[in-house]
């Protein structure tokens, strides 16, 4: 399969999965919050964002690092 790795956030640890990043090309995923104009967000849309946000930042990390082991040639897990 072929997933971002947002996808795979609970098993970073390589547990259940082994994790194998594609690092040629290089492939991004954006994320967009779009709300209304004339509404401001809420404050549990506010929390939910802040935690995802926060996730995504977790994730990103783990994310560079099983990059740079898969570009430098190491596959063993962290």
């Amino acid at each position: 399969m072929i997933l971002p790795l947002i996808m795979l956030a609970g098993d970073l640890d390589g547990t259940r999965y082994t994790v194998n990043p594609l690092v040629d090309p290089l492939l991004l995923l954006e994320l967009f919050v779009i709300d209304a104009a004339r509404k401001p967000m809420g404050e549990a849309a506010a929390s939910f964002l802040d935690h995802l946000k926060r996730e995504v930042e977790r994730v990103h990390r783990a994310g560079r690092a099983l990059t740079a082991r898969a570009r430098s040639g190491n596959t063993d897990a962290a």
